[in-house]
């Protein structure tokens, strides 16, 4: 029986772990995995070609639009809704190795076997040295400053078009339809969204068979298929 690294991980940890521990925090995306993600965005453009459309109120371009998307793709990449944890993902992950060295650089010291972080950031208003190449709550004030139907029709047009120029589309175009409900806070930032009735594994039920409602947002997504071989994208 073939026992993958993280499965030899996790049984080490078991060996070395007292009786009754518990996992704070489990990543399930890799440094190295994360790493070639960007760099490979960084290398076709894609993340500039993406940040030429996004859409933003502000005239100063101090924080380059592209490592605006990059930040926020990378807290999702590890499942983050918070910018608070920008900071953590952005040192443990793998964007800072993916970038150019003069915006940022991380390596490991042979000498006293630390990991190194530099961070030059994209403006020289910074004094003392950074962890980080931008604030997480400029990326906290940049997202909010766009609407919500401004991010929307940004994905749902200009996005649409850079994926297809970059050829992430079957050129038949065939496509899979998709709905997902992505249950939210019932505050009046979601003012927008529907409310359904649910069972207690998440499934939309008759709403006379229960006495609760959730909020929620009903995710209605297109994935290209591949005729031709066999991957579906």
């Amino acid at each position: 029986m073939r026992i993958g690294a993280f499965e030899i991980i996790m049984l080490a940890i078991q060996e070395k772990s007292p009786v009754g521990s518990e996992f704070d925090h489990l990543e399930i995306i890799g440094q190295a995995d994360e790493k070639e993600f960007f760099e490979l965005c960084i290398k076709e453009k894609l993340l500039v070609a993406l940040a030429k459309t996004m859409p933003t109120p502000r005239k100063k371009e101090e924080v380059p639009r592209w490592f605006v998307l990059a930040g926020n793709l990378s807290l999702k990449l590890h499942q983050e809704n918070s910018f608070l944890a920008f900071e953590r993902v952005v040192q443990c992950g793998g964007l800072l190795s993916a970038l150019p060295p003069e915006i940022a650089s991380k390596h490991l010291n042979p000498q006293t076997q630390e990991i190194q972080l530099a961070c030059g950031g994209f403006n020289e208003k910074n004094e003392y040295q950074r962890t980080t190449p931008c604030d997480q709550d400029f990326l906290r004030k940049y997202v909010k400053d766009v609407t919500a139907s401004q991010w929307q029709a940004w994905f749902n047009g200009p996005v649409q078009q850079v994926f297809q120029a970059y050829g992430f589309f079957d050129p038949a175009g065939i496509f899979i339809g998709d709905g997902s409900y992505l249950f939210v806070p019932d505050n009046e930032a979601y003012e927008g969204s529907a409310v359904l009735w649910f069972d207690e594994h998440n499934h939309p039920v008759n709403y006379e068979q229960l006495t609760a409602t959730v909020t929620c947002n009903i995710l209605a997504g297109a994935i290209s298929s591949v005729v031709s071989g066999t991957a579906t994208s």
